[in-house]
């Protein structure tokens, strides 16, 4: 069992690193720290605890979620091409755009809402 000093003197290599976050974010997260150290006894909860609880419940559909809202336009469209390619037949991107603008592309989509919806569509 380690004794005191050996506890103590493994709390100074903590190393600390800034993080840049939005304004509200910040206000949000000292406002849930100061309800958290709104109590009588113990030792003040630190910002890292905080944190440190809240990235532990981050699910993996959470993250997902995060994933898929964080695709744009244009990469929504370069994965249907690739998926397109794939299922029926390789070409070139600016076919692909033409493709697009054709009523078998919409009909291309229903049939296979599926498996884009997986891949983030």
């Amino acid at each position: 069992m380690k004794n005191k000093n050996e506890l103590n003197s493994k709390k100074g290599n903590d190393n600390f690193s800034s993080l840049r976050v939005k304004t509200k974010t910040k206000s949000r997260a000292l406002k849930l720290l100061e309800s958290a150290n709104k109590k009588e006894f113990g030792r003040k909860v630190s910002i890292d605890d905080l944190i440190t609880i809240a990235l532990e419940n981050v699910s993996k559909e959470q993250v997902q979620l995060l994933q898929k809202k964080s695709l744009r336009n244009k990469d929504r469209q370069a994965i249907v091409y690739q998926f397109y390619c794939k299922k029926v037949n390789k070409i070139t991107e600016d076919e692909f755009i033409g493709v697009t603008m054709s009523p078998e592309y919409f009909t291309f989509l229903d049939v296979n809402k599926r498996e884009l919806s997986r891949l983030g569509i």
